[in-house]
C-alpha cells in the first residue's frame, strides 16, 4: 500500500524537483494561423482557429546559459589550456581554427583579452516520419573556445531551440525568445 500520507509527486514538475534535476527545456505551443501561444497542454487553439494538429507548433526553448556552464565544467581543464594558446595566438596543431584568425584575435584584443564565450551557430532540419510531413528542425551553437576536435562532439553542442511542426519555422515566430 502507499504511505500514508501519501507524499509522492503528482505532477512531473513535482517529480522532477524531487529528483533534483534541471529542467533545460521550456516548452511553447503556438497556433501556426493566428500565431498565439498556448498551453502546452492543450490540444488545440483556444482561440479555435483549427482542431487541425498540422497547425501548431511545439517548440523546447533551452537554458543555454546553464547548458553552457555544464560543458565548461565539464571541459575546464580543456578549455583552460586551449584559452592560454588562444591568448597567445599559438597555433600548435596548425589548425588555422576560428580562434586564431585574425578577426577573432582582433575581437578578443579589443575586449581587453576577457573571457569570451562565443558560438557557431547551426541549423538544421529533418523529417521525423516518412508517412507523415511531420519535421524536426534544430538550432544548436558549437562553443568555438574548445579545441577543434573536442568543439564538434555531440555531448559539447549548445542545443539552443527545437521546433516541431509540419512547415518550416519563420525566425520570427520560432526564436523570439531564444
Amino acid at each position: 500500500g502507499l504511505p500514508i500520507p501519501n507524499n509522492m509527486p503528482t505532477t512531473e514538475q513535482e517529480l522532477l524537483l524531487l529528483l533534483g534535476v534541471n529542467e533545460l527545456f521550456t516548452k511553447r505551443t503556438i497556433c501556426l494561423l493566428c500565431y498565439n501561444e498556448f498551453s502546452y497542454d492543450s490540444k488545440f487553439c483556444p482561440r479555435r482557429c483549427s482542431t487541425d494538429r498540422s497547425s501548431i507548433a511545439y517548440i523546447y526553448d533551452s537554458n543555454v546559459e546553464l547548458i553552457i556552464k555544464k560543458i565548461m565544467a565539464r571541459q575546464s581543464s580543456n578549455f583552460n589550456e586551449h584559452k592560454k594558446n588562444i591568448y597567445n595566438n599559438t597555433d600548435h596543431e596548425k589548425t588555422k581554427d576560428i580562434p586564431f584568425g585574425t578577426l577573432y584575435q582582433y575581437v578578443l584584443k579589443q575586449n581587453g583579452y576577457q573571457d569570451l564565450i562565443s558560438l557557431l551557430l547551426h541549423v538544421d532540419g529533418i523529417g521525423v516520419t516518412s508517412s507523415t510531413k511531420l519535421k524536426m528542425w534544430m538550432l544548436s551553437g558549437s562553443i568555438v573556445e574548445l579545441p577543434a576536435k573536442l568543439r564538434s562532439r555531440q555531448c559539447n553542442m549548445v542545443i539552443i531551440s527545437i521546433w516541431i511542426a509540419y512547415i518550416e519555422p519563420p525566425a520570427k515566430l520560432w526564436l523570439n525568445y531564444s
